[in-house]
């Protein structure tokens, strides 16, 4: 049995070690393919070095990403490349692992391979999106189709089952199949500096192409303005979202927020802190829920529910979110109505 892990981002690497844990699979059984943009920067990517270190997998393949779009009329090397390793594979009995559901690279894997088992893996708010979409009436959309073309094989082929494997508390629907898991808790050290606050940015405002905008940009800098008036006497510290636009984020920085930017997941940089804003503030990221189930000493953590109104097919799973995060003990959700009004 080979064990076939898909990844995209770092953060994703955490769901990868658990399932690996969990499932008890050793080196010799696993591969491991990192999907990379095209400006990809192995010098702002020391986490792929230090992972091919540590030897976890038979073998760790780097792809560039594609996209059907723009490369439909020249053929990448890159997903030539990952089609042949794939077809190698397919030879034997796999269980394919990825923390995304639908793109290219996934339905290219999982229709070469005809895995036993597609095992999808915790990604933040994508994890509750994918049970939206799993609920949807299923439609061959242009997309499998231009897939199908470009890489000359049959791309129409969908899931009927899926093993959620996941620390999330997620509804249950249709005959998927839910694994749930514990994490072990770090009893870490952590002071508290109430002199400041932490703001986690979220890009649910962009309205980029491929990218489901949720809420309107100036009803999220509304929010923003409030919660610099709320704290007006405090520093206060806004890490922005890896997908937030430079122009977005010079326009944040202009309302006095002290801007961070930085590739790694924030559960990593929390975890590293010996003192922490006694604040941390989210737009509905699981994030905060991460650090609640990872650590024993948390500060205050508050997720603001959103102004859903303005895109209101596109703010499903935000419901689910605020849903679960309002039964978990070391998080609070408060409405964007109150924020001139909660006590701090």
């Amino acid at each position: 049995m080979k064990n076939i892990f898909l990844i995209y981002t770092e953060h994703q690497l955490h769901g990868i070690i658990n399932a690996i844990d969990f499932f008890k699979i050793i080196n010799k059984e696993s591969l491991l393919f990192i999907f990379v943009p095209l400006e990809f920067s192995i010098t702002k990517n020391e986490w792929i070095n230090e992972l091919k270190e540590k030897a976890i997998f038979d073998d760790v393949f780097i792809i560039s990403e594609w996209s059907i779009v723009n490369s439909f009329f020249i053929r990448s090397n890159n997903v030539l490349n990952f089609t042949n390793q794939l077809i190698n594979l397919s030879k034997y009995k796999v269980r394919l692992f990825s923390p995304i559901y639908n793109s290219d690279s996934v339905n290219l894997a999982y229709n070469i391979l005809t895995p036993e088992n597609l095992f999808i893996l915790d990604d933040g708010n994508a994890s509750f999106s994918v049970i939206i979409q799993r609920q949807r009436k299923k439609y061959i959309s242009l997309y499998p189709i231009l897939s199908s073309i470009y890489h000359r094989r049959n791309m129409l082929k969908f899931p009927k089952k899926i093993i959620y494997f996941t620390k999330y508390n997620l509804p249950f629907f249709g005959i998927d199949t839910i694994i749930n898991y514990k994490e072990a808790i770090e009893n870490n050290t952590l002071g508290l500096d109430e002199s400041s606050i932490i703001i986690l940015g979220s890009s649910i405002y962009e309205t980029k192409r491929f990218h489901k905008t949720v809420v309107d940009f100036n009803d999220y800098l509304l929010i923003l303005t409030n919660l610099h008036n709320k704290f007006s006497n405090k520093k206060i510290f806004y890490y922005a979202h890896r997908r937030e636009s430079k122009n977005s984020i010079l326009i944040i920085e202009k309302l006095g927020f002290t801007v961070v930017s930085n590739n790694a997941p924030f559960e990593k940089v929390f975890g590293d802190f010996k003192i922490c804003p006694h604040i941390i503030f989210s737009f509905g990221s699981p994030i905060l829920d991460n650090i609640g189930r990872r650590y024993k000493n948390v500060p205050r953590m508050i997720t603001i529910k959103m102004n859903l109104s303005a895109f209101p097919n596109n703010g499903a799973e935000f419901e689910l979110i605020y849903k679960d995060f309002e039964k978990k003990s070391y998080l609070e959700v408060i409405s964007y109505k109150n924020i001139n009004s909660f006590n701090v």
